[in-house]
């Protein structure tokens, strides 16, 4: 059977192989792990006939299997949107990506029962391929980068829960394709 793969813990084997139970040949997912519930949130992608999916599953690290879940509300089914576990809120917060209209600049939260649009007062410019972390320090989801419309962006961003602020570092970074991102 086809395998998909999960992160194991500090002082493990690298990679653990799960029997595929609805992720195989999935590329340019966004995904998070969400720590209270010991779940992997997995979302979209692109299927291996380059279809956008708009389905979301959730993987239980404990019992190795992926969950299909069926909310009533979901983001439009998309590809290389930015994901991120927002641990003071205890949810999951989905940016961006492309969908059949091209790149959106959408914020969603998924708390593991259901997906919330967010309406954000600001928000960054459509995008693909932003790179999200958690900043605990400060306790938000920062984005940075990412391709918009008008190319590769250097930009960086901050989500407390309620809307996007724009950061100005006083040593900012350049763009990049496909940055990583952790907070220091």
């Amino acid at each position: 059977p086809a395998v998909c793969y999960l992160p194991c813990p500090p002082g493990g084997p690298v990679f653990t192989a799960l029997v595929d139970t609805g992720c195989s040949g999935r590329q340019l997912s966004s995904y998070a792990f969400g720590d209270a519930r010991g779940k992997l949130g997995v979302f979209g992608g692109l299927d291996t006939s380059d279809t956008r999916s708009g389905d979301t599953l959730e993987l239980d690290a404990m019992t190795k299997t992926f969950l299909v879940r069926t909310p009533q509300i979901a983001p439009t089914a998309r590809y290389a949107a930015s994901a991120a576990y927002d641990a003071k809120r205890n949810v999951v917060v989905l940016f961006g990506g492309s969908d059949a209209s091209g790149s959106v600049g959408d914020t969603w939260t998924w708390d593991g029962d259901r997906w919330r649009a967010m309406s954000p007062a600001m928000a960054p410019s459509p995008r693909i391929h932003a790179e999200m972390t958690y900043g605990s320090t400060r306790k938000r989801v920062l984005v940075f980068g990412g391709r918009s419309a008008r190319g590769w962006r250097a930009e960086l961003w901050a989500w407390d829960g309620a809307t996007w602020k724009g950061l100005h570092p006083p040593t900012p970074t350049p763009a990049q394709e496909r940055p990583k991102l952790a907070e220091d």
